[in-house]
């Protein structure tokens, strides 16, 4: 398997934002935003005109598949790779295993034919398989090359297996890891949330600490990360009767401006430092 140090994978967790939102608060036919997306992959596009390589992972979700089938084959058309990000937005470990069985298959059955290209890579929605959850890597791997779910602690000054490994024959694990901040606060190394709040030299530091643990690291981002002018936004009547429905409304903040704006700066910047190296499936060949 390759590994290419001082460089990095940029990854994107193609969702819905605003459709996830509304039917997470049980509204019965949520919104899709697809000009929203469009807009968010043109401004990550703009980004990786910079690197040398500009093609890079989607791991989708079967509802945009589905109902926006056109984005997702323009995306592999250009040369990206698709992976599955499963049907809908949902936890994994809330899963039982027939359910995740039955979603995944309608999840890869629409975003391969979306795509018109295989399905090799998966990643659970908030990277949702837990210790306890590891009956989903058996069930992964009868679809998959490889997974991107874990959250791997590393202890000590250098982890001691593989840096990417096999699961089982033939399916492989593509860790994200979870290290110290100066903080003294864990941070999956690195994007969403942890990317927005931790300032610019502490990212490069724990980006290091990665590489020299002998991991290529990886980065990923979410559509709405990269918009911050209301694109996804859920207006307070229709969710305002829904429980906590005022707090769910003020908290989309937290997803759809704070931090945006600077979340795309430290991006380019980091990609600066740790050139983007391409679809994550090239590590395997």
């Amino acid at each position: 398997m390759k590994q290419n140090f001082r460089r990095s994978y940029f990854t994107l967790d193609l969702e819905d934002f605003c459709f996830d939102f509304q039917r997470s608060l049980g509204i019965a036919e949520p919104e899709s935003r697809p000009k929203s997306i469009l807009k968010s992959l043109d401004r990550v596009n703009q980004i990786l005109s910079q690197s040398k390589i500009d093609n890079f992972t989607n791991f989708v979700t079967g509802q945009v598949a589905h109902m926006h089938p056109e984005i997702v084959y323009e995306l592999s058309k250009s040369g990206n790779e698709i992976g599955c990000h499963g049907n809908f937005h949902d936890n994994v470990c809330d899963m039982e295993k027939n359910l995740f069985r039955s979603e995944l298959q309608k999840a890869k059955k629409s975003i391969e034919i979306a795509s018109n290209q295989p399905l090799l890579g998966f990643r659970a929605p908030r990277l949702s398989i837990g210790k306890d959850d590891e009956w989903a890597f058996d069930i992964l791997k009868e679809n998959f090359l490889y997974d991107s779910s874990e959250s791997l602690e590393v202890k000590g000054s250098r982890y001691n297996s593989s840096p990417y490994y096999t699961k089982s024959e033939g399916f492989f694990e593509i860790p994200l890891l979870k290290l110290k901040t100066i903080f003294g606060l864990k941070s999956i190394v690195i994007g969403g949330t942890y990317f927005k709040i931790l300032p610019y030299k502490e990212i490069v530091r724990l980006l290091d600490e990665v590489i020299d643990l002998g991991y290529s690291p990886i980065i990923y981002a979410h559509p709405y990360e990269f918009l911050w002018e209301g694109e996804f936004w859920t207006d307070l009547k229709k969710i305002e009767n829904k429980p906590l429905g005022t707090i769910q409304y003020l908290r989309q903040n937290q997803w759809l401006k704070l931090g945006n704006k600077l979340f795309v700066k430290k991006l380019k910047k980091v990609l600066d430092n740790f050139p983007h190296q391409g679809n994550l499936k090239d590590m395997f060949t």
